[in-house]
């Protein structure tokens, strides 16, 4: 075999014909024939998904980048977190702008890196015990590829994982393909464009912040004042959120102020709930809210400890 044809299918994974035809297109220059390849070749597949584990209250992103050209695993990243908002990810952003927002969330508060890891290993050892069906699945362009996925990531037969079955996981995922190029080429972790910064993940829930005559007037508040909350968000990720708190729905709980805004005689105050999650109140500016006391102790923590 011509020297030039060996190189090129190691270092592009390509097969014979393919390298030929390339050094031909070429005029056999082997560093064009290199770019070549790696920009026709559409090898890498990245599965972006989101999961929720209901019994446990624990939200999940993950990408799964497989090469279908030599069937291997390149790589599983997982978060698991107790935050509730990492699971309004959009799923069709950039595979490696979500791969760095796994990293991201691994640091903040809530997240369960041992958990990450066993999800990691559940995925690897469900792709590994279904390799043949999972890559026949994989080179198809089936318009229920995804769902034929989720199906072998929720496959109990193997009993890997009795948190992922069909009653307690619900599992989003979205494919994406790419060229060798595209899967090569790096971006620095603390590189955000503005089109990614649009994407910045951030819940907000209606909220009824308590009001008492005897308590401090709208106008006085300063942001970082704590007063109290109830969540009135009819929406899932409401219901989650409250599941995860351990409170009734007409409960209230301390939150801080983030900003105030007085238009004529209205009130718009935004409440820091968590990381990525703010609360939305309007109240006529004449009102007065309960204040409390300030805690250096986070919900987050008390509800790891309870945990």
């Amino acid at each position: 075999m011509d020297e030039k044809i060996k190189l090129l299918m190691e270092e592009t994974m390509c097969d014979q014909g393919e390298a030929e035809l390339a050094l031909e297109l070429s005029k056999y220059d082997l560093e064009v024939a290199i770019r070549t390849i790696r920009n026709l070749l559409r090898n890498i597949e990245v599965i972006k998904g989101k999961f929720i584990i209901n019994n446990e209250n624990l939200y999940g992103i993950f990408i799964i980048i497989v090469n279908k050209r030599s069937e291997n695993i390149i790589r599983i990243r997982t978060v698991v977190s107790y935050n509730p908002v990492i699971y309004e990810i959009n799923l069709n952003l950039d595979w490696d702008y979500i791969e760095r927002m796994i990293y991201s969330y691994r640091l903040q508060e809530g997240s369960v890196l041992f958990y990450g890891q066993n999800v990691e290993k559940y995925f690897n050892n469900q792709i590994i015990e279904n390799e043949k069906l999972f890559f026949s699945i994989i080179k198809t362009s089936d318009t229920n590829k995804e769902n034929k996925i989720r199906e072998i990531l929720l496959n109990q037969s193997s009993g890997n994982n009795q948190s992922f079955t069909s009653d307690n996981a619900e599992i989003q995922i979205a494919v994406e393909e790419l060229n060798l190029a595209q899967y090569q080429q790096e971006i620095p972790f603390n590189k955000i464009t503005k089109t990614e910064q649009e994407y910045d993940t951030k819940v907000e829930l209606e909220v009824k912040l308590y009001e008492d005559e005897t308590g401090r007037k709208i106008k006085d508040l300063r942001k970082g004042d704590v007063v109290l909350a109830q969540i009135v968000d009819t929406r899932e990720i409401a219901k989650y959120l409250l599941k995860l708190l351990g409170i009734k729905e007409n409960q209230y709980l301390p939150v801080s102020i983030e900003s105030i805004e007085i238009k004529d005689k209205e009130a718009f105050l935004e409440v820091f709930i968590s990381f990525g999650i703010s609360g939305k109140y309007r109240v006529p500016a004449n009102k007065s809210l309960k204040i409390e006391e300030k805690s250096e102790s986070s919900w987050w923590k008390k509800l790891l400890r309870l945990k």
